[in-house]
């Protein structure tokens, strides 16, 4: 008698069955399925994968990248769902290295940066531009020279006479 076949799940593959399992600090362990044919079986692959999305590629340009087709990137997702977290924790991975840096800039006393990022984060005390909404639609006006030397005009005039008080 032959001995039972192992079960597979609806992919085909056998659910106990890992080869191999990604570990990164930036996002959850990824244990990848073992199959007889995938693409995945070369690490290699999947390392370029998410190298590309690190590096803040598209889908598209992590296969090109990876030398796999967008076909088997989505056969990929569709037998290891978790990938979608990595996917997103790999997208921030920019945002968070730029911010990163911009802090470190503030704390080496940059003034430009400062003064951006002012700009930016702090829009109500400090916006060169400001927005209007028109029918939901927002459009940006830039501060005239002229409505800066009144807004200053109006600035010196109010705190020198609070001194003289």
């Amino acid at each position: 008698m032959a001995p039972p076949r192992k079960q597979r799940d609806k992919m085909g593959l056998r659910p106990d069955e890992v080869a191999y399992t990604i570990k990164d600090k930036y996002f959850p362990d990824l244990e990848v399925r073992k199959t007889d044919n995938a693409w995945w079986v070369d690490r290699t692959k999947v390392d370029k994968v998410i190298d590309s999305f690190k590096n803040a590629g598209t889908i598209e340009q992590a296969c090109v990248y990876a030398g796999i087709t967008l076909r088997q990137y989505k056969y990929f997702v569709d037998v290891h769902p978790d990938f979608c977290t990595i996917h997103d924790a790999c997208m921030e991975l920019p945002n968070l290295m730029a911010k990163r840096n911009l802090v470190n800039a503030l704390n080496d006393g940059d003034r430009r940066i400062s003064q951006w990022w002012a700009e930016r984060k702090m829009r109500k005390e400090f916006a060169t531009r400001h927005e209007y909404g028109l029918g939901g639609v927002q459009t940006r006006s830039q501060v005239t020279e002229e409505e800066k030397n009144l807004i200053k005009q109006i600035l010196k005039d109010n705190f020198d006479n609070d001194e003289e008080d």
